[in-house]
């Protein structure tokens, strides 16, 4: 993003350090009210402006359905089942 020579790079801004940080901050689970405070935002609508959805968050939450139905499939566990 930066040159050697401390240039920023064309085709970066330092404007889009700020959305990678915010993104970063989301991807660890940081709460919003955290958030809010190290990007100096006092409104959370400024989280919804800076982060940004990744792969790595939808492949998170396309894990969890998968877990959740999963359990809705399931038969009953062997100590559910009551002895015949």
């Amino acid at each position: 993003m930066v040159s050697p020579a401390g240039r920023v790079s064309d085709h970066h801004r330092l404007h889009d350090a700020r959305h990678t940080a915010a993104t970063v901050l989301i991807l660890l689970e940081v709460s919003s009210r955290i958030v809010m405070d190290q990007m100096g935002w006092s409104s959370p609508q400024m989280i919804e402006r800076y982060g940004h959805v990744t792969d790595r968050m939808r492949r998170a939450l396309a894990d969890r359905i998968d877990g959740f139905l999963s359990t809705l499939t399931e038969g009953p566990s062997e100590e559910g089942q009551a002895a015949t």
